[in-house]
């Protein structure tokens, strides 16, 4: 009666009715483009504060804009790797990055968090001491 299928991003769905008749659920209605979800988190866990998460999915105007503001001072960067790892993520083109299986995805996606969010920690504390010795400075 009911026949499994494989989605674009490897996933499988029970199908329990004729495959002609299944409703298309959001993420099945794009197709992906050539862009890897894996490469996105990665560049934007290490490398967000300079936007190159976003030169990498054509978002050209925020990426320079990331790369003069340090990722919105962290705080953008940070959004944006939460948006990558839930895959919210979209190219400058509209359609959502490519994601060859789901094995393993979650785990990448809670350690590039963590990743970015210790990163914008030990910033935000390299700012905040390098402000402390300069006022400390100047007395």
């Amino acid at each position: 009666m009911g026949e499994w299928v494989t989605l674009a991003d490897g996933s499988k769905l029970f199908c329990p009715y004729p495959l002609e008749q299944r409703p298309l659920r959001e993420e099945e209605s794009e197709e992906p483009n050539s862009q890897s979800w894996h490469v996105a988190l990665a560049l934007a866990s290490v490398l967000g504060f300079t936007g190159a998460h976003r030169f990498y999915t054509g978002k050209i105007a925020t990426a320079i804009v990331w790369l003069l503001t340090g990722g919105l001072l962290g705080l953008g960067a940070l959004a944006d790797v939460a948006a990558i790892a839930a895959s919210r993520w979209k190219a400058a083109d509209g359609t959502p990055l490519r994601r060859r299986a789901a094995k393993g995805s979650l785990a990448a996606a809670g350690m590039a968090v963590g990743w970015a969010f210790v990163a914008w920690m030990t910033t935000a504390a390299a700012v905040a001491l390098t402000a402390l010795t300069v006022a400390l400075m100047a007395a």
